[in-house]
């Protein structure tokens, strides 16, 4: 399980660097990490949470998969591979994938740089 949250943590914080660095609204990559760091760090990790901290984290989460870019980020993680599954794959990937973003990468993240 540690080796798992290590390799996830670490192929995050590498998509973290690729996705910040080719952000298409010309933002510099500084902001782009300062904004999705700032998100993670706001998202609170406890046993039980309420309807509202559920929410909050949920829209927390939702803004930095989207600083991440998911959908580019699953295109280039399958490569070539990407073209010879259906629509629906492709898209159950990218669930998967912003999946163990929000429940080992982000965790693990925010640890990391608090």
């Amino acid at each position: 399980m540690r080796n798992l949250i290590t390799i996830a943590f670490t192929i995050g914080l590498f998509v973290l660097m690729i996705s910040a660095s080719a952000d298409s609204d010309n933002k510099s990559p500084e902001f782009a990490v300062k904004k999705l760091l700032g998100e993670i760090k706001q998202i609170v990790k406890k046993d039980s949470l309420s309807d509202a901290e559920q929410s909050k984290n949920k829209k927390h989460s939702d803004i930095a998969l989207s600083v991440l870019k998911v959908p580019e980020i699953s295109q280039k993680a399958l490569g070539k591979y990407w073209s010879k599954h259906s629509a629906e794959q492709q898209k159950q990937f990218q669930t998967l994938l912003g999946d163990l973003f929000v429940h080992v990468a982000f965790p693990s993240s925010a640890k990391f740089f608090a």
